[in-house]
């Protein structure tokens, strides 16, 4: 997920969702937004999905044709799995606090940075999704009944998701919460893209 590639991946899907969102339509319009969005750069897709992603997690043989024969199954990925017909985009911005300073003589309380946290943590949900989809795919291929519950892979049930991934692309300057979490949502998108691709 860390890798720039993959992350540039995430790029390129949530540029594909924003395009789609200036003419919205159904779930079907947005696969095919999507689909050829990524069309051009399939060859390239599947060179870097052969790199990343381990055999045991691919669909189909690696071994088939060249990039021709490559298509991308876009109902896997998540932006459109919580895809809903009716978008709400809500922005709020409140008036800065100001609080009174003050003297504190001797040591002062350790400061917790808990934008710097919340970055961290997201960062850490969206890794540990990724993971989780990945042992589900190693465990239903050798038919091991693995007892995780759904919304611990899938962003079905969260409805931000793609907000989320469309936030990311808005300049964030000075956001620490956005610049630790952003990369790893790309590259989450990124992943998801390069597990979805099809021989």
């Amino acid at each position: 997920m860390s890798d720039t590639r993959v992350q540039s991946l995430g790029v390129e899907l949530a540029g594909a969702v924003r395009e789609f969102l200036l003419v919205p339509g159904d779930v079907k319009q947005m696969q095919l937004k999507i689909a050829s969005a990524m069309q051009p750069h399939l060859g390239k897709i599947r060179k870097l999905r052969e790199e990343v992603i381990p055999g045991v997690l691919r669909h189909g043989s690696s071994s088939a044709g060249g990039a021709l024969d490559v298509n991308i199954d876009t109902q896997s990925l998540s932006v459109v799995n919580t895809f809903q017909n009716s978008w709400h985009m809500e922005f709020q911005m409140s008036r800065p606090l100001q609080t009174a300073r003050r003297l504190l003589l001797g040591s002062a309380p350790p400061q917790v940075d808990y934008e710097k946290s919340v970055g961290i943590a997201g960062g850490i949900v969206e890794q540990t999704r990724v993971v989780m989809k990945a042992l589900n795919t190693v465990m239903d291929k050798y038919n091991i009944n693995l007892q995780v519950p759904p919304w611990v892979t899938q962003a079905e049930g969260q409805p931000n998701y793609a907000e989320e991934l469309l936030g990311c692309m808005v300049a964030n300057t000075g956001d620490m919460t956005k610049s630790i979490h952003c990369p790893m949502k790309f590259g989450s998108a990124g992943i998801e893209v390069l597990s979805s691709v099809k021989d």
